[in-house]
């Protein structure tokens, strides 16, 4: 019995580390400070992930259409295509079924590049939006020339 229990042991710490997704959520105005872009978008296209050796992070391209921006750094516009990195979580990558659909996203932007990761927010298109992103929605129109 002990011999069993040994030789199960040894075989599961041999197993290879498995990645956990912990997300932590807080509340919409921190997401929205903390983000460079916030906008309804229409998923287009889903670039699958490179192969990798490993389970872990893996990197996605999403295309997107800009259909109502909450908040954006000056030259955005609705109506416009972006590419948006996806860092997905335990290879798990966005599925191209989603293309079509319309979501609110809250994405960085960093070098030049915008991007979204796993645990970054979104938020359902078909809900009405907080009153957080009603304000930014109005400020953001305000600033438009």
């Amino acid at each position: 019995m002990l011999v069993c229990l040994a030789l199960a042991l040894t075989a599961a710490s041999a197993a290879p580390t498995a990645f956990a997704c912990t997300c932590n959520r807080y509340p919409v105005w921190r997401h929205l400070r903390d983000a460079s872009l916030v906008a309804q978008m229409r998923l287009l296209q889903v670039r699958p992930p490179p192969p990798s050796p490993y389970s872990g992070s893996e990197t996605q391209y999403l295309r997107y259409r800009l259909e109502r921006i909450y908040k954006a750094p000056p030259g955005f516009r609705e109506g416009e295509d972006v590419w948006v990195r996806y860092e997905n979580c335990n290879s798990n990558p966005y599925d191209s079924t989603e293309v079509g659909g319309s979501i609110v996203r809250f994405a960085n932007a960093s070098q030049g590049e915008l991007w979204v990761h796993y645990c970054s927010l979104s938020l359902p298109a078909y809900r009405p939006a907080p009153h957080e992103l009603v304000d930014a929605r109005r400020r953001w129109l305000e600033s438009q020339p």
